[in-house]
């Protein structure tokens, strides 16, 4: 027998050897886990918007927007003036949509040209304003105070 055969496993180098690489594997996926938390960036997505998903009909005649569900204690109100304001050219619409069902409205609305817009919802007791990008299908908008 030579001196390799003769040697106990752990006085190798090999199985050693793979067992430092796994160890460093270790360490370095938990250092990237830790670097990860600790680094977190702040959300961009507009943390505190209310995403508001849009529908154009095919004619482009009636808009159709979804509020979600109400917070807990209250609901929609029946109507909501809608405000679209057009920024490159200030061309204002103003419309009067409808509610079809707990959460969603539709109404009647004039065409509209691809483009940012300022979007306002009013109620007696409820105004939500903000930005939309037609055709975007999403509204982004922060309730008023």
């Amino acid at each position: 027998m030579n001196d390799a055969q003769s040697m106990a496993w752990y006085k190798q180098f090999w199985p050693w050897f793979i067992v430092v690489l796994l160890g460093a594997a270790v360490t370095a996926s938990l250092v990237t886990v830790w670097i990860a938390f600790a680094a977190a960036p702040e959300r961009v997505d507009g943390a505190g918007l209310l995403a508001v998903p849009v529908e154009i009909s095919a004619n482009q005649e009636i808009l159709t927007f979804d509020l979600g569900l109400a917070p807990p204690g209250e609901s929609w109100p029946e109507h909501l003036r809608v405000t679209l304001v057009s920024r490159p050219d200030g061309r204002t619409q103003q419309m009067r949509a409808e509610r079809i069902d707990e959460r969603r409205y539709k109404t009647p609305v004039k065409v509209l040209e691809p483009g940012a817009h300022e979007v306002m919802l009013q109620a007696e007791t409820l105004t939500l304003r903000g930005s939309w990008a037609y055709p975007a299908p999403v509204w982004k908008l922060e309730r008023d105070e």
